[in-house]
């Protein structure tokens, strides 16, 4: 079937997320190119969140900036809240007894799902501060993402709302489908809802197109729904293979990667890459650019980068920004290394301490990692670099998150949260 054919892999978004751990002491670093750095790190005016102090802060779970504003989580025994600040750590608003409802730490298209614990409901979040409900929009559930099928539909701007309507005969459940903006797109349906939920059938999207697999006397049928234009066909196997074939003939390099029609070996060989060490992870950045990440061996060793573009032509020469250091935690070379439209960001450990002991480098457990953070433009320039000390907790050692996007840097861990702005000047931090 279709279906297996066009299985999806990891989408790719605009930023790449990573895992590490960390806290607070940084220093900066003297560029080797003093003349494309824009600004230093000013450790002098750091703006301290005091008002979260005494609060148990869950800095995995912390929310990037969007339109100026971000969320820290905070757990208070079984009491868990978000707060909404600004740029200078400003407190905006706190939410009581909501979390997250998903781990994808950012804002998309403007909008985050929030959990709602007491009332046991899924909200959305805009980066305003505004709040909608599914009973808002007529719904009673919105579906927030949980595998790649909900998120590849969020990403590309569709948001799926349930409602169940019950009567003398029973229940009845319906869906509809809206835009960011939570306009309608498709109204309330059980077609709509059998497409989306039902479990006995395979099901997928691709490019503003939900497809799945049902059986009709005994026959194997395809449907596809076109979102935009609410239209439901039906096709046989072979038909709906030469649709496909169509589809996915008509998109580009970038739409091949995002769907997962294409593995880095694969796309290394399109693109001429052979000829350099391991291609270890290849990502779209943009809808003009890749994110080429090499290393000695598959995955370990020297660790390099550079951007490419659909024609194969390479940016700059692959850039060392690192080795895989096996002693710290979670510091695989996919955790290394993030980018953006205009910008990477690199992360890699320089310098370890450990416990007191005659054996402790070998025996010991660490006692602090330092890990030297560092952005380039997508020329390969670099702009500005800086240290930042973690001090190791055994029970959180794989707590450590490393995020961008084209507002702000995160490095954070179980309880201590950092924000930097893309010249890695510290905008807040607890």
């Amino acid at each position: 079937m279709l279906i297996s054919c066009i299985s999806l892999m990891s989408a790719c978004g605009s930023s790449i997320d990573v895992q590490e751990n960390s806290n607070s002491n940084q220093s900066t670093i003297n560029n080797d190119q003093p003349n494309n750095v824009t600004n230093n790190p000013d450790l002098d005016n750091v703006q301290i969140i005091d008002w979260l102090t005494g609060q148990n802060i869950y800095g995995m779970h912390a929310i990037n900036f969007s339109n100026g504003m971000a969320l820290v989580p905070s757990i208070n025994g079984e009491s868990k809240n978000l707060h909404a600040i600004d740029k200078n750590g400003n407190l905006l608003f706190t939410l009581d007894n909501y979390e997250t409802a998903h781990d994808d730490n950012s804002f998309t298209n403007g909008l985050i799902y929030i959990y709602n614990l007491e009332e046991k409901c899924t909200n959305l979040m805009d980066d305003t501060g505004k709040i909608t409900t599914p009973a808002d929009v007529g719904g009673t559930h919105f579906e927030f993402y949980s595998d790649q099928f909900w998120k590849d539909m969020f990403d590309d701007g569709y948001i799926i709302v349930k409602k169940v309507v019950s009567d003398f005969q029973g229940a009845t459940y319906k869906a509809a489908i809206l835009d960011t903006s939570l306009n309608v797109i498709v109204d309330y349906s059980q077609e709509v809802y059998s497409l989306i939920y039902n479990p006995t059938i395979e099901k997928t999207y691709l490019n503003g197109y939900l497809i799945s697999d049902t059986y009709e006397n005994r026959e194997t049928i395809c449907n596809v729904f076109d979102i935009q234009s609410n239209q439901l066909k039906k096709y046989t196997s072979a038909e709906l293979e030469a649709f496909t074939d169509e589809l996915i003939q008509s998109m580009n390099l970038m739409d091949y990667v995002k769907y997962g029609f294409i593995n880095v070996d694969e796309l290394g060989e399109i693109l001429g890459l052979n000829q350099y060490p391991t291609l270890y992870k290849l990502s779209c950045i943009n809808s003009n650019l890749f994110l080429a990440v090499f290393s000695e061996t598959m995955g370990m060793g020297e660790c390099y980068f550079t951007l490419v573009d659909e024609s194969g032509t390479l940016k700059f020469d692959p850039i060392n920004y690192g080795t895989y250091d096996y002693f710290s935690p979670g510091m695989g070379i996919g955790s290394k290394i993030l980018a953006i439209d205009n910008y990477v960001v690199t992360i890699d450990s320089i310098d370890k301490t450990y416990d007191e002991g005659a054996f402790a480098e070998m025996t010991g457990s660490l006692s602090t990692v330092t890990y030297r953070i560092t952005v380039y433009d997508t020329n390969g320039k670099k702009i500005n670099s800086t240290d930042y000390i973690r001090y190791v907790d055994e029970l959180y050692a794989e707590d450590f998150y490393f995020s961008i996007n084209d507002e702000a840097i995160i490095v954070a861990d179980h309880d201590q949260i950092t924000y930097y702005d893309l010249n890695l000047n510290i905008m807040c931090e607890n």
